[in-house]
């Protein structure tokens, strides 16, 4: 009985790492679009090698160099603009870095949101764009220079 289910448990386990490693396979253009949004931009490309180690590092998945490759052209089929000359990068996005500023700057000018309450939203809206663009993003100074009043803190949310 003993070895049934020591041997039941090795199918299974096996059969779990199968399914992870497929799993791996079919996930890995979403994580690579996601990678893609996160750490490129018009200026700023990503070598094969740099989304391998991201896709390890951020996601724990493991695949070869061919499938990067076979990745981006399915999400290319699918109707990203991802440019692939002197490395990949994610042209077009949701939201322009210029309409997500914009977007910015009215939740941190609004009357009618608490500081916690717009800096979640900031944070929302930093999250659609890539590292360089939250680089340059610095509401942080705002709210070390009094903007939102101390007593807004902690109120909403």
């Amino acid at each position: 009985m003993v070895e049934e289910e020591t041997e039941g448990f090795v199918k299974h386990y096996k059969c779990q790492e199968t399914w992870r490693n497929d799993m791996d396979k079919h996930n890995a253009n979403l994580c690579i679009l996601r990678i893609l949004q996160k750490h490129t931009d018009k200026d700023h490309a990503l070598t094969q090698q740099s989304i391998l180690r991201l896709l390890k590092e951020e996601y724990d998945i493991t695949i070869d160099r061919r499938s990067v490759k076979s990745n981006i052209e399915f999400l290319q089929q699918a109707g990203y603009e991802i440019e692939t000359e002197g490395g990949y990068r994610l042209i077009t996005r949701d939201l322009e870095d210029a309409e997500l500023r914009m977007l910015i700057d009215s939740v941190l000018f609004s009357k009618y949101l608490y500081a916690k309450q717009a800096g979640e939203l900031i944070e929302k809206l930093r999250g659609m764009s890539s590292s360089y663009f939250n680089a340059r993003i610095s509401h942080e100074s705002l709210f070390r220079t009094g903007f939102f009043r101390a007593e807004d803190e902690g109120k909403a949310g």
